[in-house]
């Protein structure tokens, strides 16, 4: 390893796996897509590793500061499930629905503040029905009705 930085995260990452919560698997490989010029991770994926497979079952994302950026779980190598993303700063920038690869129901959008910026609908993956847009005090600026499939 030519940064320390890096194989301390990496023994972080394989400790943090070795402990799995009860909708994780139980055997669980990490690699390290892509990394930082500072030596932090940039891109993290998780194998599920029972059975003899290699399954994608997560990725985490994070900033160079450390902090996640994005972070989700797979379902046969497309994005599933809640997926959610974060301002440098650590506060939810935001999250929403993925299925089979495809944004599916509510997403939403915030400011550094936790205000709402924005949320809306989602069917196979195109904006539908309402979309609200807000200020960083709270205030409704806009709501726009999108035509449904």
């Amino acid at each position: 390893m030519r940064n320390p930085v890096l194989l301390i995260m990496m023994l972080l990452l394989m400790a943090a796996c070795s402990h799995p919560t009860s909708d994780e698997p139980t055997e669980v490989e990490t690699e390290i897509l892509d990394i930082w010029d500072n030596g932090n991770p940039k891109i993290v994926r998780y194998f599920d590793t029972n059975n003899g497979g290699r399954i994608l079952f997560k990725e985490t994302q994070y900033h160079p500061n450390g902090t996640k950026s994005l972070e989700g779980r797979y379902l046969n190598n497309k994005r599933d499930g809640i997926w959610k993303s974060w301002h440098d700063d650590g506060s939810l920038w935001s999250e929403g629905s993925f299925v089979a690869g495809q944004r599916e129901g509510v997403g939403t959008v915030y400011f550094p503040n936790g205000q709402k910026q924005i949320e809306g609908h989602y069917k196979h993956g195109k904006r539908v029905g309402k979309w609200k847009y807000w200020d960083e005090s709270g205030n409704l600026l806009n709501e726009a009705e999108l035509p449904s499939e």
